[in-house]
């Protein structure tokens, strides 16, 4: 199962961590340091992917930003094809240009103490 937290917060957690002086004479601020850098490189669970820097497995439904005409946009669900065409939810080819993307969140589940 997935966790949301605030990565910022576990960033500057880590970067106090590794100021402290006792992790720095013990060493342990490098790897501190480190897994700042990690936390910071590894992808949000939601966020926007723009097209220009990566396009998504063909076939795979999306979240899509579309931009048609000058500037307006759009939330929309879509993919994109093996030949690099998008279509929509329903298999039709997009008429706006797909301009960023992101996967769907999980189905939500619910809680162990809930009642159905």
């Amino acid at each position: 199962m997935s966790r949301l937290i605030d990565a910022d917060a576990l960033i500057k957690r880590l970067e106090d961590l590794a100021a402290d002086s006792w992790n720095k004479e013990s060493g342990a601020s490098l790897y501190l340091c480190d897994f700042a850098d990690l936390v910071d490189d590894f992808p949000s669970a939601h966020h926007w992917i723009p097209c220009t820097e990566r396009l998504p497995e063909p076939n795979e439904m999306h979240i899509l930003t579309v931009e048609h005409g000058k500037g307006n946009r759009f939330i929309g669900v879509g993919f994109m094809e093996k030949d690099g065409r998008w279509g929509n939810y329903l298999g039709f080819e997009l008429e706006a240009t797909p301009i960023a993307w992101m996967p769907f969140p999980e189905i939500y589940q619910g809680e162990e103490n809930e009642s159905n």
